[in-house]
């Protein structure tokens, strides 16, 4: 972002992790202080979760004559597959300093291949994508 003459912060950077909840004023207070003009804010509000099932199988039958006549008997095999996919629906938000109201909102779906965080990692330049789409960077 910073090609594009954005300077940005991650939240940790600006804030420490707190025990407590940290009240609006106390965030606004330090982000002025720092000359911070906007204020993305992208978090989690929902998860699901998908069970796929896959069934398949082989089966195959057999006909065999005996002299007491024919008899008929089949063999076969079944499998069963499962497999859960997870997905975070995100809202994000930008703000102006000052502003209670956001400029741009967004809400994304994002699939979680592997570990949450390489999904997080993997949202970043699609958020980054849709802000310039919007032309805020």
């Amino acid at each position: 972002m910073s090609k594009r003459g954005v300077i940005a912060f991650p939240s940790n950077k600006v804030l420490s992790q707190p025990i407590a909840e940290i009240d609006r004023e106390t965030v606004l207070a330090k982000i002025k202080k720092m000359g911070i003009s906007s204020v993305l804010v992208a978090r989690s509000i929902d998860k699901k979760e998908i069970v796929n099932h896959q069934y398949g199988g082989i089966y195959y039958g057999s006909v065999a004559v005996y002299d007491n006549g024919w008899q008929t008997y089949a063999h076969g095999s079944f499998y069963r597959k499962e497999y859960d996919t997870e997905y975070f629906i995100i809202a994000t938000k930008l703000f102006e300093v000052g502003n209670n109201k956001p400029v741009w909102t967004n809400l994304s779906e994002v699939k979680v291949e592997g570990s949450r965080q390489g999904a997080v990692n993997d949202f970043i330049p699609v958020l980054i994508k849709q802000l310039e789409n919007s032309q805020l960077l």
